[in-house]
């Protein structure tokens, strides 16, 4: 097979492995992480490209390096986990004397937005098929129980409008989800209040079996830092070897 796999995104998506102290080697990683053994099941070569805690607009400055420079050719796939728009720094390098607005979340839905409009562009444009997925929380989910000030409360266009412009190749669910089974269609897909206090969601009773499914897998599946352990990585290989036999046979060739 002649077709590559490329994967971008952060710690989850580079197989990392959390060291004994803070910020010392931030570069060991499982060498069986999801991408590693997806691929060698698909029998696809692959490169992973993700690295540990970086941005959307990092990771889209790499892809956009190896599209130009041809290390990602005609068909190949980019599987790109999109990752917290939080991370961007208009968030994080903000002046503590100038408060964000109170309606941040919009900034934060816009950021958003542009990724997913900044990814289909470049992959149409490239004839490059683009598989995406959320990897630790569902923006909507997230705009939509936000309890701050936000423009749009009851009815929300830009769900729809995110609807619209998802990439073809668009996998629902959330790592998160993936590994804590959190599959129902009437559930939300988002960060778990654990990985990210600022997020809760509207029902308590939804709220309290989400935090109980969690926290019975949480030795399981992730390591002290709620990055994936072993286990965690084959949970979801497992799922998206399935996922992507029943969905995206046809990006395969």
């Amino acid at each position: 097979m002649n077709q590559k796999l490329f994967a971008f995104g952060d710690q989850y998506v580079y197989g990392f492995i959390e060291p004994e102290k803070p910020f010392t080697d931030t570069n060991k990683r499982y060498e069986k992480n999801y991408v590693n053994t997806l691929c060698n099941f698909l029998n696809i070569d692959y490169t992973n490209f993700a690295s540990t805690f970086q941005t959307n607009q990092k990771q889209i400055h790499i892809l956009y390096e190896k599209l130009f420079d041809n290390t990602i050719k005609n068909n190949d796939i980019v599987f790109f986990g999109i990752q917290s728009s939080l991370r961007n720094p208009f968030f994080t390098d903000y002046d503590p004397e100038y408060p964000l607005q109170e309606n941040w979340i919009d900034l934060y839905i816009n950021e958003y937005i542009n990724t997913l409009i900044i990814l289909n562009k470049l992959c149409d444009n490239f004839n490059v098929k683009l598989i995406a997925y959320n990897i630790c929380e569902d923006p909507i989910s997230k705009y939509n129980n936000e309890d701050r000030e936000r423009t749009f409360k009851d009815n929300n266009p830009y769900q729809s409008y995110i609807e619209q412009i998802r990439p073809e190749l668009f996998i629902p669910f959330t790592i998160i989800d993936i590994v804590i089974d959190n599959f129902d269609i009437n559930n939300q897909h988002m960060t778990h209040p654990i990985l990210s206090k600022t997020l809760e969601p509207d029902d308590e009773k939804r709220k309290q079996q989400f935090l109980n499914v969690y926290d019975n897998k949480s030795d399981l599946y992730f390591q002290p830092n709620k990055n994936l352990n072993q286990n965690g990585h084959d949970k979801v290989s497992l799922f998206l070897i399935e996922y992507f036999q029943n969905n995206f046979k046809q990006c395969l060739c």
